[in-house]
């Protein structure tokens, strides 16, 4: 017999799932995967230099952003930016300028 813990994860998991449906758009049969990258710290005096772009088309935005971080993974700085409407491959090197 399951304890009142039980029941109520179960019940919040119902409800993400629920969540989860709702938010996806029923006419897009794209898959994804799940992609593990690994960040190695740089050589000494170094500085490693993060960015990323992404848009969507549904909603017709984009966005990048990136980071600065030295040789002892210390923070140096970072940035993001609105772009409005663009690609993929603009926003991918508006998160580099």
């Amino acid at each position: 017999m399951p304890n009142a813990h039980t029941t109520q994860l179960f019940t919040t998991l119902k409800v993400e799932k629920e969540i989860e449906g709702c938010s996806q758009d029923p006419r897009s049969n794209r898959k994804s995967d799940t992609i593990y990258i690994d960040w190695k710290i740089s050589q000494e005096w170094w500085i490693k230099f993060n960015c990323d772009g992404s848009q969507n088309d549904r909603v017709a935005l984009a966005g990048c952003g990136g980071l600065l971080r030295d040789s002892n993974d210390k923070w140096i700085k970072d940035y993001n930016r609105k772009i409005g409407s663009c690609d993929a491959l603009h926003a991918e090197m508006w998160g580099m300028y």
